[in-house]
């Protein structure tokens, strides 16, 4: 399925869950007010490398050789540091998506007396 325009496009060499993740990157930052472009594929493809290293690296930690859990956690953290560069690039936290003057809209949940005075006003119709 070929994306429309210039719509972000995975690479054909992510794995399936890598192509799953990038789909599911473009689809937030759609919900969160960001309209990636192709441009982006690079940065989101990046970023969900890094986030996939984080899970490759946190299978590694389990391993019984203190030197190679050390050496997980400091890969582990590297990934988690791009991440977070590669995330703010594409507007992937709030604070990234100000500095590149889109609102982020919040939708409040109300609390138990505020749905009912919400329903209430339905009912009446004010």
């Amino acid at each position: 399925m070929e994306p429309a325009g210039d719509a972000p496009v995975p690479q054909d060499w992510l794995t399936d869950d890598q192509k799953r993740l990038f789909r599911s990157i473009v689809s937030e930052l759609r919900d969160a007010g960001v309209e990636p472009k192709r441009v982006d594929s690079h940065a989101i493809m990046l970023t969900v490398q890094c986030i996939d290293g984080v899970k490759e690296a946190q299978s590694i930690e389990a391993d019984p050789d203190p030197s190679v859990r050390l050496g997980a956690l400091q890969i582990k953290l590297r990934f988690i540091k791009d991440a977070l560069a590669y995330v703010q690039a594409i507007g992937g936290t709030g604070l990234s998506r100000a500095r590149m003057g889109l609102k982020t809209e919040q939708k409040k949940k109300l609390g138990p007396l505020a749905q009912i005075l919400a329903a209430k006003q339905l009912r009446h119709g004010s």
